[in-house]
């Protein structure tokens, strides 16, 4: 019996990992895989995807727990989810979002902004 619990836990578990990396992912949100990937940083929050819980580095540091309740949190504070995308958009994206047309100027303006982000 106990070895069932454990195996129903650790399923749960990568479940759990698994489709917060696939939320973070179809929003485009990058994150840093610390400790054999049980803790993962994304931005200034330390988010821990096989329980789902979430603190805040800053300070008052709000928590919650699962990935919908951390995408809520980033929509919503004055970090948006917006900044934290930036850093995996590439030139062209990056022109996308601020006009439809291939302004030259725009995007030169745009290569500035990809060298500014990634060095």
């Amino acid at each position: 019996m106990i070895i069932k619990d454990r195996l129903k836990m650790n399923s749960n578990k990568e479940y759990n990992r698994q489709r917060a990396s696939n939320v973070l992912k179809s929003k485009r949100i990058s994150w840093e895989s610390l400790n054999n990937d049980t803790h993962w940083k994304i931005g200034k929050i330390n988010f821990f995807p096989t329980t789902g819980l979430w603190v805040s580095d800053t300070i008052g540091g709000a928590r919650g727990r699962d990935i919908d309740s951390l995408i809520d949190f980033l929509k919503n504070t004055a970090q948006p989810i917006e900044k934290v995308l930036i850093k995996k958009l590439s030139v062209q994206e990056i022109a996308k979002i601020f006009t439809k047309n291939q302004d030259k100027s725009l995007m030169e303006k745009c290569e500035l902004l990809h060298k500014e982000i990634y060095g």
